[in-house]
């Protein structure tokens, strides 16, 4: 962000396809804490690894016709990027349930990789299925 004294860096980077029009703007991310409110149905956190894997593909891909039926806002990664998922968790409750996830993603012509976290707040449609209402990158 600009500061009376320049610029200030925010937060830590994360890898996304960036289409904004403004590239400096004010630091609206809060602090990311660990839960300890485990999911603990089977099926529910089943259902919800689906969706993401689903979800990370299109991520991936860039697909953003079909992030539009996923996400709110909608948003993916670069051409050349792949993603790995290192570590996935699930909290909260089966109606809004909150998945952590360590992300690898490596660019495919250098071979150079980031570790990413996201938060995903998920809710469920009147169809059943999950949608991202938001997604905290820390």
């Amino acid at each position: 962000k600009i500061t009376k004294k320049g610029y200030q860096i925010c937060s830590m980077p994360y890898q996304q396809s960036d289409i904004r029009n403004q590239f400096v703007t004010k630091n609206d991310q809060k602090q990311h804490e660990k839960r300890s409110d485990t999911l603990q149905d089977i099926r529910v956190k089943e259902d919800v690894q689906t969706f993401v894997e689903q979800f990370l593909k299109e991520y991936e891909q860039n697909n953003r016709d079909n992030l539009r039926y996923l996400m709110r806002e909608v948003e993916g990664l670069p051409a050349n990027v792949t993603v790995e998922t290192k570590d996935f968790s699930v909290f909260n409750t089966a109606e809004k349930p909150v998945v952590d996830l360590t992300l690898i993603l490596t660019y495919k012509d250098t071979g150079i990789m980031f570790q990413e976290g996201l938060e995903l707040h998920l809710i469920k449609n009147t169809d059943g299925k999950y949608f991202i209402e938001t997604i905290d990158h820390y």
